[in-house]
């Protein structure tokens, strides 16, 4: 058995199927919808898991549900998340990366995508190393002309649900108890930075509240007032919502109790000047990924990615 297992697993579409099982039965509806996989892909890689004793299948009513037939399976799975990342296969392929999304070339993003996840590599790296760059290059192309607004939204949609895609490959540990709001101010019609930070968060066991691009300040105080997050993430990406940010800072400083929530800021603006978002009453102020997760979480004492020893 445990060697069928891992054979399985060496598969990274078998292997999206077998972890979303991890969370519960699921139907093959809820599984296309999960992996991104097309209806007979899932179906085949249904009908290979259930024949290596891998996965069960239950009628429940007019539905029919699967599950993962034995307990060493998550043990696998376990055990495949636990492995360290080999050197050789880190190299982060952005420029076929950019150029796949671009082109609305969702498979082959995914296949890339998958290639990665397959030897191991976490959120944080794929989000700092994979989507961050090659989004950058989308910017880099779309600023100098060589592509339209067009091409750059076709871009963003397709990491999207390669991030999404993503996150079924690395299921989130155990709630660690604490709650994020992230959001970015109004004007600020760029989220899918904060949306790579609210995925990292996620997998590292937070409940998070993602409100998305533009958010006016009243909704997003009032989002604060009902949540209790632990945690509030504002993001600043254009100069045109600078002043809105710094007003929203200002508010979130006003009304949090005493011994409440930390307040960060981040984004392209903040990273330029830091030192405004600070004084308008932030806590942190970041703009890099990797800073907040493997430095800032930790010296605010809460949970964050523990960096390897040199």
């Amino acid at each position: 058995m445990k060697s069928r297992v891992f054979d399985e697993l060496g598969d990274a579409s078998r292997r999206a199927i077998l972890t979303e099982l991890r969370q519960g039965p699921r139907t093959v509806g809820e599984l296309v919808r999960a992996t991104g996989l097309k209806q007979p892909n899932v179906s085949n890689h249904l009908a290979r898991l259930r024949e290596a004793g891998l996965v069960n299948s239950t009628k429940v009513g007019r539905m029919v549900k699967c599950s993962l037939a034995a307990p060493q399976v998550d043990t696998a799975l376990n055990a495949v998340d636990a492995t360290p990342v080999r050197a050789e296969a880190c190299a982060m392929p952005v420029q076929a990366y950019a150029d796949a999304a671009i082109a609305g070339d969702e498979p082959t993003c995914f296949e890339l995508l998958d290639g990665l996840l397959a030897n191991g590599v976490d959120l944080l790296t794929l989000s700092c190393d994979l989507f961050g760059p090659a989004m950058g290059v989308v910017g880099e192309r779309y600023m100098s002309g060589e592509i339209d607004e067009g091409q750059e939204h076709l871009a963003s949609a397709v990491t999207e649900r390669a991030m999404a895609r993503s996150l079924h490959y690395r299921p989130p540990m155990a709630s660690n108890g604490f709650r994020a709001i992230l959001g970015c101010s109004a004007g600020n019609l760029h989220s899918l930075g904060l949306r790579m930070v609210s995925d990292t968060l996620r997998s590292l066991g937070w409940d998070c509240r993602f409100l998305g691009a533009n958010v006016p300040e009243e909704a997003f105080l009032d989002a604060v007032w009902k949540h209790r997050p632990d945690l509030v993430l504002v993001s600043c990406g254009c100069t045109e919502s600078e002043g809105a940010c710094l007003s929203l800072l200002r508010q979130l400083a006003a009304q949090k109790p005493i011994g409440g929530y930390r307040v960060g800021a981040g984004g392209f603006c903040v990273s330029r000047a830091p030192e405004r978002f600070l004084e308008a009453g932030a806590d942190f102020a970041t703009g890099s990924l990797r800073h907040f997760a493997e430095e800032v979480l930790p010296e605010l004492g809460l949970p964050g990615v523990q960096r390897p020893s040199p």
